[in-house]
């Protein structure tokens, strides 16, 4: 990857199933990777933190889940933004097909714990709301990790914890929130989250089922 900005990105990938076109959309990525391969949710992002704190060649933390598709302009222009933003994502369409017209940010705080929460209580902004905007970044309360780029002071400030085994990204930012931590969505990094839940076969986790592992890949 040539870089011309100060901060060295590692792109963490979060596998916990087997997707074909997640997998293809990362292979080519100009980056260096450290994959979290069939980690139980409650034990992968800790897992995670630890192996990025232990690399400290590396100022910022790139997350990805493996139901999200990315590009190579995505992953540029969040390490462009790194120079003036201490968190900061892309965004996605919403992850229920009832609500594929919603966004996965919202001006609001997740509900607390986010594990009792609905759907509703997240007051995710309509897909409209991006097409009316004039500016290219929005300060949120909330965002749900659509490829989100973490600085290591922020990572060393605020573990990964989860809510009864779901909701990090929920969890995340409470967190920050309480901290008085500022994050941010770059609307020109516009990601796709295949809504893997609407679908059966790609539902299933290999999670249990396939030894875990950790896997670094330098570029």
């Amino acid at each position: 990857m040539s870089n011309i900005y100060s901060s060295k990105p590692l792109l963490v990938l979060f596998q916990f199933r087997e997707i074909p076109q997640f997998l293809e959309s990362v292979k080519d990525l100009q980056i260096d990777k450290l994959w979290i391969r069939f980690y139980p949710q409650r034990e992968a992002y800790s897992i995670a933190r630890d192996e990025f704190l232990k690399r400290t060649e590396y100022t910022h933390f790139l997350l990805l889940t493996d139901d999200v598709i990315v590009d190579q302009k995505n992953v540029d222009q969040l390490i462009e933004d790194s120079s003036n933003y201490e968190v900061i994502s892309g965004w996605f369409n919403g992850n229920l097909t009832d609500h594929e017209l919603d966004t996965n940010f919202s001006f609001s705080l997740p509900p607390d714990p986010p594990n009792r929460g609905k759907y509703e209580d997240y007051h995710f902004e309509p897909m409209q709301y991006v097409s009316l905007k004039m500016t290219n970044i929005i300060p949120v309360l909330h965002q749900g990790t659509a490829l989100t780029l973490i600085s290591r002071k922020i990572i060393e400030q605020v573990p990964f914890r989860h809510s009864e085994g779901c909701c990090i990204d929920s969890c995340l930012s409470l967190d920050l929130a309480e901290k008085g931590i500022k994050q941010y969505v770059d609307l020109r990094v516009r990601t796709l989250h295949l809504k893997i839940n609407d679908d059966m076969q790609a539902r299933i986790s290999m999670v249990g089922k396939i030894d875990p592992a950790i896997k670094y890949s330098p570029n």
